[in-house]
């Protein structure tokens, strides 16, 4: 039988994306008190993608493609309108903890 004991660095990676993941629908609810949903969701993919390219700039990793651009402006775009969207969208009258329910109740809608 296998020893599946928690390390660690295990746990703590867990609490992380529990913390992190959890506070991210308290900070929505919050951000969209001042900003627009989609505005905010802007913002917010916006500065991930700058830092993301900023950083793989620095690292001189392989260019990308014209094609590869198009298809993340795609993704982006539906994640932006469909997914993320939909929830900050609705968070404008549903309680922040209830959006974060139904969303970690995605995977098991099969």
């Amino acid at each position: 039988m296998d020893d599946h004991r928690m390390t660690p660095p295990v746990a703590a990676a867990l609490v992380s994306v529990y913390f992190f993941w959890g506070t991210t629908y308290l900070a929505m609810k919050f951000a969209i008190e001042t900003l627009p949903p989609f505005i905010m969701l802007g913002l917010r993919f916006t500065t991930a993608g700058a830092i993301m390219f900023v950083r793989e700039w620095i690292q001189l990793r392989p260019r990308i493609t014209w094609w590869q651009w198009r298809v993340m402006a795609i993704v982006g775009a539906l994640m932006l309108l469909g997914g993320t969207g939909g929830v900050a969208w609705s968070e404008q009258v549903v309680p922040s903890n209830i959006a974060a329910i139904v969303v970690a109740t995605v995977p098991s809608w099969r």
